[in-house]
Protein backbone atom coordinates (compact mmCIF):
# COMPACT_ATOMS: atom_id res chain seq x y z
CA UNK A 1 0.00 0.00 0.00
CA UNK A 2 1.47 3.39 -0.68
CA UNK A 3 -1.29 5.93 0.29
CA UNK A 4 -1.94 6.36 4.14
CA UNK A 5 -3.41 2.67 5.92
CA UNK A 6 -6.61 1.94 4.68
CA UNK A 7 -9.68 3.80 7.17
CA UNK A 8 -7.48 6.72 7.31
CA UNK A 9 -8.72 10.80 6.60
CA UNK A 10 -5.16 10.70 4.98
CA UNK A 11 -3.60 12.82 7.56
CA UNK A 12 -0.91 12.24 10.39
CA UNK A 13 -1.59 11.41 13.39
CA UNK A 14 -2.20 14.84 15.58
CA UNK A 15 -3.02 14.82 19.21
CA UNK A 16 -5.19 17.91 18.91
CA UNK A 17 -8.69 16.92 20.65
CA UNK A 18 -10.16 18.99 17.86
CA UNK A 19 -9.23 16.00 15.39
CA UNK A 20 -10.90 13.41 17.55
CA UNK A 21 -14.33 12.60 17.60
CA UNK A 22 -16.53 11.80 21.16
CA UNK A 23 -14.79 8.01 21.62
CA UNK A 24 -11.21 9.57 21.19
CA UNK A 25 -10.50 7.68 17.54
CA UNK A 26 -9.16 10.19 15.23
CA UNK A 27 -11.66 12.13 14.10
CA UNK A 28 -12.47 12.69 9.81
CA UNK A 29 -13.54 16.04 7.64
CA UNK A 30 -11.86 19.05 7.30
CA UNK A 31 -10.91 19.72 10.72
CA UNK A 32 -12.92 22.75 11.00
CA UNK A 33 -15.80 21.23 13.30
CA UNK A 34 -14.78 23.28 16.09
CA UNK A 35 -15.37 26.13 13.99
CA UNK A 36 -18.40 25.17 12.41
CA UNK A 37 -20.26 24.37 15.80
CA UNK A 38 -19.57 27.83 17.57
CA UNK A 39 -20.01 29.91 14.93
CA UNK A 40 -23.35 29.26 14.74
CA UNK A 41 -23.78 29.22 17.93
CA UNK A 42 -21.97 32.54 18.32
CA UNK A 43 -24.01 34.67 16.40
CA UNK A 44 -27.13 34.58 17.69
CA UNK A 45 -26.10 34.84 21.05
CA UNK A 46 -24.27 37.57 20.63
CA UNK A 47 -27.09 39.15 18.78
CA UNK A 48 -29.00 38.51 22.21
CA UNK A 49 -26.42 40.72 23.79
CA UNK A 50 -26.53 43.31 21.55
CA UNK A 51 -30.54 43.48 21.35
CA UNK A 52 -30.11 43.33 25.54
CA UNK A 53 -28.20 45.97 25.51
CA UNK A 54 -30.06 48.20 23.32
CA UNK A 55 -33.57 47.13 25.02
CA UNK A 56 -32.01 47.71 28.21
CA UNK A 57 -30.55 51.40 27.48
CA UNK A 58 -33.63 51.75 26.33
CA UNK A 59 -35.77 51.00 29.34
CA UNK A 60 -33.45 52.21 31.88
CA UNK A 61 -33.44 55.56 30.39
CA UNK A 62 -36.72 55.66 30.21
CA UNK A 63 -37.13 54.56 34.66
CA UNK A 64 -34.48 57.74 35.11
CA UNK A 65 -36.83 60.24 32.75
CA UNK A 66 -40.20 58.73 34.54
CA UNK A 67 -38.92 59.00 38.00
CA UNK A 68 -38.24 62.38 36.72
CA UNK A 69 -41.70 62.94 35.99
CA UNK A 70 -42.84 61.45 38.76
CA UNK A 71 -40.38 64.19 40.98
CA UNK A 72 -42.04 67.06 39.47
CA UNK A 73 -45.87 65.76 39.71
CA UNK A 74 -46.23 64.93 35.97
CA UNK A 75 -47.99 61.75 36.57
CA UNK A 76 -50.08 61.81 33.71
CA UNK A 77 -47.10 61.95 31.45
CA UNK A 78 -45.54 59.54 33.45
CA UNK A 79 -48.34 56.55 33.47
CA UNK A 80 -48.20 56.27 29.60
CA UNK A 81 -43.67 55.82 29.53
CA UNK A 82 -43.85 53.47 32.57
CA UNK A 83 -46.56 51.20 30.23
CA UNK A 84 -44.66 51.67 27.49
CA UNK A 85 -41.20 50.37 28.63
CA UNK A 86 -43.11 47.54 29.96
CA UNK A 87 -44.80 46.27 26.90
CA UNK A 88 -41.55 47.53 25.09
CA UNK A 89 -39.36 44.66 27.62
CA UNK A 90 -42.23 41.94 27.64
CA UNK A 91 -42.15 41.96 23.86
CA UNK A 92 -38.31 42.06 23.31
CA UNK A 93 -37.70 39.11 25.98
CA UNK A 94 -40.86 37.59 24.74
CA UNK A 95 -39.17 37.66 21.15
CA UNK A 96 -35.67 36.59 22.42
CA UNK A 97 -37.68 33.31 23.86
CA UNK A 98 -39.29 32.69 20.77
CA UNK A 99 -36.93 32.88 18.95
CA UNK A 100 -33.44 32.42 19.95
CA UNK A 101 -34.04 29.89 22.78
CA UNK A 102 -32.41 29.70 26.05
CA UNK A 103 -29.17 31.27 25.13
CA UNK A 104 -30.05 33.73 23.22
CA UNK A 105 -32.33 35.11 25.75
CA UNK A 106 -29.54 34.73 28.82
CA UNK A 107 -27.44 36.49 26.58
CA UNK A 108 -30.27 39.15 26.16
CA UNK A 109 -30.57 39.34 29.77
CA UNK A 110 -26.91 39.85 30.21
CA UNK A 111 -26.83 42.63 27.79
CA UNK A 112 -29.78 44.42 29.79
CA UNK A 113 -28.07 43.92 33.29
CA UNK A 114 -24.65 45.51 31.58
CA UNK A 115 -26.98 48.60 30.20
CA UNK A 116 -28.75 48.73 33.88
CA UNK A 117 -24.79 49.20 35.06
CA UNK A 118 -23.98 51.68 32.60
CA UNK A 119 -27.51 53.97 32.73
CA UNK A 120 -26.90 54.19 36.41
CA UNK A 121 -23.37 55.19 36.58
CA UNK A 122 -24.01 57.52 34.04
CA UNK A 123 -27.56 59.08 36.13
CA UNK A 124 -25.31 59.43 39.17
CA UNK A 125 -22.49 61.64 37.26
CA UNK A 126 -25.17 63.51 35.66
CA UNK A 127 -27.16 64.07 39.22
CA UNK A 128 -23.27 65.17 40.70
CA UNK A 129 -22.92 67.82 38.29
CA UNK A 130 -26.35 69.45 38.89
CA UNK A 131 -26.55 72.30 41.23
Amino acid sequence: MNGPAAGSSGRQRCCSRAWRSADGSPGTGSGRSADVTIVPLLIPVLAGALAGLTLGALFFRGLAATARLYAVGGVRRAVPLYLLRLAGATAGFTFAAIWGGAEVLLAMLAGFQLARTVVIRRERRVQERAP
